[in-house]
């Protein structure tokens, strides 16, 4: 688990990491993965990151 300064405990505390995952398509035609990952306070389950990879899918996995 990752650790992170919770603003709502405003204390230092662990993490619990969410994972999500949607694919999008840019204005070129190209398919894209983005993976979303958030963390979230374990003590209070208050909201404290989330950040975006944004992950090319090539023509081959598409099939």
């Amino acid at each position: 688990m990752a650790n992170g300064i919770c603003p709502k405990c405003k204390a230092l505390r662990e993490m619990v990491e969410t994972r999500s995952e949607r694919k999008v398509k840019d204005g070129k035609g190209h398919m894209y993965k983005i993976l979303t990952v958030t963390y979230r306070c374990a003590s209070c389950n208050g909201f404290v990151n989330s950040r975006d990879i944004r992950v090319p899918i090539k023509k081959e996995s598409m099939k």
